[in-house]
């Protein structure tokens, strides 16, 4: 998709328009002449002849799905009762124990906040030891206490506010908050959904999960989309998640071809070929079929990819090519010198790109 003018747009175009006011530089395109610039200007350079043998593997590793970090902590959920939740408990069959507006209908549901100090207070047993508990262990010691008065007592506990242990999320959701943990077990996608992700603008392939002090990185969409346990783990008392504004990403066409253009490649799978029909296809009379070049930054480095379409069905390697984020297309014209010229203006104005795209 071709997007119109935006303030980075602006700043990015101004910053390669050296490169579109070139756009009569040549360079050698094969054999000597193209080792030899690729010497002087970029010693530290790749150049790879894209063929039938090689594109897939440019494609396998355009294509892998980012990883989600390992996660320390547990593996199942249980919860415990803590400070500031609110049990409920009923013995069945002793009314003298029970609050008596718990069986009308619409009233409120009565309950007992458990302590700072990890207690509950209820009748005959005195101040129960709740914090950190289960709901079965709670149950076990109040009808161990209520014994001593009642024949087999019937007990029954549940927590009816959860207010002790909890997780926050914020960034690219339309309801950033504090959210509770309860006695289901709650997964990052749960979390996600009850703040409801904002499509238009969630990197779900970059969410950050924060525990003990330590930051991991998730790609919750690999989850979604290819089934990964490791993108979806389990959401822990304290957690904080942060969901990231996704940046578009780009690739741009230059050179002699019929529109100048970028490309946004966020949300869809480009090739090679396609993006150069996107942006009309080569000029038939400047350009020279064998110099269709891609500079892609690896790291510190650079590699420059080349196609040669001088035999039409080599455009069927070029879509097998998969582009990536801030790569440069650029169509040469009939080889001649300039090689170098167009190489010293590329490099920093591809600098001065990945910096702005990074503010």
């Amino acid at each position: 998709m071709i997007k119109g003018p935006t303030p980075m747009r602006i700043f990015i175009w101004a910053a390669l328009f050296p490169l579109l006011s070139a756009c009569e530089s040549q360079l050698p395109v094969a054999g000597d002449g193209l080792s030899k610039a690729v010497v002087e200007v970029l010693p530290d350079a790749r150049v790879v002849l894209l063929d039938d043998q090689n594109v897939l593997q440019f494609t396998a590793a355009a294509a892998s799905v980012p990883q989600s970090a390992s996660v320390p902590g547990r593996s199942s959920w249980v919860y415990r009762v803590g400070t500031g939740d609110v049990l409920k408990i009923i013995v069945w069959g002793v009314s003298e124990l029970n609050d008596p507006s718990q069986y009308i209908e619409g009233a409120p549901a009565p309950g007992t906040v458990v302590q700072a100090d990890g207690t509950v207070f209820f009748p005959y047993v005195g101040a129960v030891e709740v914090s950190g508990k289960t709901v079965p262990e709670i149950r076990e010691a109040l009808t161990k206490g209520l014994s001593e008065y009642f024949p087999d007592p019937q007990v029954e506990v549940r927590v009816i506010e959860f207010n002790s242990q909890s997780a926050v999320i914020s960034g690219a959701v339309e309801n950033p908050a504090r959210y509770p943990l309860s006695t289901n077990p709650t997964r990052l996608l749960d979390l996600v959904a009850q703040a409801r992700l904002d499509p238009a603008r969630a990197d779900t392939e970059r969410v950050i999960l924060r525990r003990n002090g330590k930051t991991y990185p998730i790609n919750l969409d690999a989850f979604v989309r290819y089934g990964r346990e490791s993108s979806n783990p389990l959401v822990l008392d304290g957690d904080t998640v942060f969901v990231p504004d996704r940046k578009p990403d780009e690739a741009f066409v230059l050179g002699e071809i019929k529109t100048a253009s970028s490309v946004n490649i966020s949300e869809r799978d480009v090739s090679l070929t396609q993006i150069v029909s996107e942006a009309g296809g080569l000029n038939i009379r400047g350009a020279d079929a064998r110099g269709i070049f891609v500079f892609r930054r690896d790291g510190d480095g650079l590699t420059v990819f080349q196609l040669d379409v001088s035999n039409p069905s080599a455009y069927l390697i070029g879509t097998r090519f998969a582009m990536q984020a801030q790569d440069v297309v650029f169509v040469t014209t009939d080889p001649v010198s300039r090689w170098n010229r167009l190489i010293s203006d590329l490099l920093p104005s591809l600098s001065l790109y990945q910096n702005a795209s990074n503010i």
